[in-house]
């Protein structure tokens, strides 16, 4: 992809690995290899843009809610 315009990019947010796109939602799994990336520690995605399916690590509890882990469970 050739761009003329710079594609800024923030530290852990999720984009289409094809298209750069932010419209990322859950794929529903639909066999065998899904189940092995899902022991694998990998979920599947799917851009509804381009719809390019990927796979994304499983994230952390917290971690899409805007908490980071320095602030789980802390009790002032």
């Amino acid at each position: 992809m050739v761009t003329k315009t710079p594609i800024h990019i923030l530290p852990g947010e999720l984009r289409c690995p094809r298209c750069f796109g932010k419209d990322i939602v859950p794929s529903i799994a639909q066999g065998v290899r899904d189940w092995v990336m899902r022991w694998a520690g990998k979920i599947p995605r799917h851009c509804r843009f381009c719809g390019k399916r990927f796979y994304i690590l499983v994230p952390e509890a917290g971690e899409f809610a805007g908490q980071g882990p320095d602030e789980k469970g802390a009790i002032d």
